[in-house]
């Protein structure tokens, strides 16, 4: 019988681990029937009792188990602690704040047993929020696709179903920020979707800030792509041409003695071309910094506890 994984990251949860816990178990006895499961939760270093109401949990049921940091890691390694650890024959990763519909667990279910290694949920555009969130996010995916040569779809969230196939790749990994909507795609095997509309959070605040959300997009592009780095040679290149075609103007200028005025012009096309080179020193120094994280090769995360074998 197959044993289905259930992922959860959790920091500042206490309240959500109770609730989520009993829709899972309500999910796989009335429409999972035929399936094991197993429930871990990691605690991503919490301020508040999530730990503790992990342990409740842990107690009443067999199939919940825990992974606790020493401290925040991120929910990215949370989700590659977890695939670390689990052992089912496929992996569902889920937000714990309820925003991803439970009752679309056996959808994803039935997608993998059609075959898919990788199912996931696309979220359904959400017309309330500002014009500029969505169309940044609409650039955003687009911009990483033609980057990385691996299409990342719009609305893709980090709820979804992986093989264990793919949880063998992700074993593997040692990368420092893994942005994992990009390698799940990168592995390849074969792919399906599912569309969903996300629930309100159930309680407490989002710990997701548009700092965050910079610095995922940012990691997104490096993972992936040294395309920005061909750019700044380009770019380059491109301005040392133009460059070249106001020779002509020179040699006119000094032939006859004409007086180079327009220091303010001067002055922009330095102030410019200034800029042009800290953008690209910039590029260079974050992908410098990328490479100087992974030489320490220091672990993603380090866990302080775990009921896990």
């Amino acid at each position: 019988m197959s044993i289905i994984s259930i992922i959860i990251p959790a920091y500042n949860e206490e309240k959500n681990v109770p609730i989520i816990t009993k829709k899972i178990i309500e999910c796989f006895n009335n429409f999972l029937v035929d399936l094991h499961y197993e429930i871990i939760f990691i605690n991503d270093g919490s301020h508040d009792n999530t730990q503790k109401s992990i342990l409740e949990e842990a107690e009443k049921n067999e199939n919940v188990y825990f992974i606790n940091f020493s401290r925040n890691f991120g929910q990215r390694n949370a989700i590659k602690a977890a695939l670390d650890y689990c052992h089912g024959d496929c992996a569902i990763s889920i937000d714990c704040d309820m925003q991803h519909p439970i009752e679309l667990i056996p959808q994803l279910v039935k997608k993998w047993q059609e075959g898919n290694h990788l199912v996931c949920s696309l979220r359904e555009e959400d017309k309330s929020l500002p014009y500029l969130k969505r169309l940044s996010s609409k650039v955003f995916h687009r911009f990483i696709s033609f980057l990385s040569n691996t299409q990342i779809d719009y609305g893709v969230s980090d709820f979804r179903l992986m093989d264990r196939k793919i949880i063998n790749v992700a074993k593997n990994l040692n990368e420092k920020d893994i942005f994992w909507r990009g390698i799940v795609r990168w592995v390849g095997f074969k792919y399906d979707t599912i569309t969903y509309t996300p629930n309100k959070r159930l309680s407490g605040e989002t710990s997701y800030t548009m700092a965050d959300l910079y610095r995922l997009a940012i990691t997104g592009i490096v993972s992936f792509s040294v395309k920005p780095l061909h750019f700044g040679l380009y770019i380059g290149l491109g301005f040392t041409f133009l460059s070249l075609l106001y020779i002509p103007f020179i040699i006119y200028s000094f032939v006859n003695d004409i007086a180079v005025s327009g220091w303010s012009s001067i002055i922009m096309l330095v102030l410019f071309f200034g800029g042009i080179q800290l953008i690209v020193l910039g590029i260079i120094g974050y992908y410098l910094g990328e490479m100087f994280m992974q030489a320490k090769q220091r672990p993603n995360y380090i866990i302080n506890d775990t009921n896990l074998k």
